[in-house]
């Protein structure tokens, strides 16, 4: 949505998103049921699928050294660093 709240574009997944961020350089980065992370460049392409939790992904930041780190649910219990 824009500042004037028009659709500007639909990303469209396979799975249920549990959460979405954008980076400092302006990609989107949406975490999801299906155990991925994925990044989204700003046209709406998928840039990137990261995978390595066993389950749901409940948290994530970008490290201030430009790593990212995610946080796995119940069934994973791990930090991964990316």
């Amino acid at each position: 949505w824009d500042q004037n709240g028009v659709l500007q574009r639909t990303l469209e997944l396979n799975h249920s998103i549990y959460s979405h961020y954008e980076l400092i350089d302006g990609t989107i980065v949406s975490t999801s049921h299906d155990a991925t992370i994925k990044l989204w460049g700003r046209e709406g392409s998928c840039l990137k699928t990261l995978k390595g939790h066993k389950g749901f992904i409940t948290a994530f930041i970008e490290l201030s050294n430009g790593n990212l780190a995610s946080g796995g649910g119940y069934a994973d219990k791990t930090i991964k660093i990316w």
